[in-house]
């Protein structure tokens, strides 16, 4: 189950169904994604064809990632059947953007 949001958008997506700060053309693969998170008890339940689930590496282990599309993932925690610090991330992008939708930076993931 989900318990926690790095992402604002991301939290009033999952929360209220509201998409605002989350680009029109994501936004019904990233509600799919979300659900499937916040429904899964163990991390292999979300090891679905075409999610491209994997731990990072680095500094960002034992931080998982799943694909969005393109360049963009959620990233997050999993411990003990539950989900935190869940994220928006651009995989290729170095620039950092913050809105008034987001409380994290879209930064380049290990």
């Amino acid at each position: 189950m989900i318990q926690t949001f790095k992402n604002k958008a991301l939290e009033k997506l999952f929360r209220e169904g509201n998409a605002k700060g989350i680009p029109k053309e994501l936004e019904k693969k990233t509600r799919v994604r979300l659900e499937v998170i916040d429904t899964a008890t163990m991390i292999d339940e979300i090891n679905i064809p075409g999610y491209r689930l994997h731990e990072l590496k680095g500094d960002r282990q034992g931080t998982w990632s799943i694909k969005v599309s393109g360049n963009w993932r959620i990233t997050f925690t999993f411990n003990d059947n539950n989900a935190y610090d869940i994220d928006f991330e651009d995989y290729h992008s170095f620039r950092k953007t913050k809105s008034k939708h987001s409380t994290s930076s879209v930064r380049k993931i290990a």
